[in-house]
């Protein structure tokens, strides 16, 4: 059993279920980020230096990876 007591609100929650609740929280996060680097590779006028922006697309595209395989 998890226990997350913040503000003024205490949850019970089973371990099991918030652990696929992160994951898929992950999944879709990694998603969203994806879908933000590649339109910043993409712009023209983007203030990221593309390295920075592909490692941080690789780094994101490995964390989807592994959030997929442990589902």
């Amino acid at each position: 059993m998890f226990i997350w007591t913040g503000w003024r609100h205490s949850v019970q929650v089973e371990r099991v279920s918030f652990k696929r609740w992160y994951r898929a929280y992950a999944i879709v996060f990694s998603l969203w980020m994806l879908r933000l680097i590649d339109g910043d590779l993409r712009s023209a006028d983007c203030v990221w230096p593309e390295e920075q922006l592909r490692n941080q697309w690789h780094e994101t595209a490995m964390t989807l990876k592994q959030c997929m395989k442990q589902c």
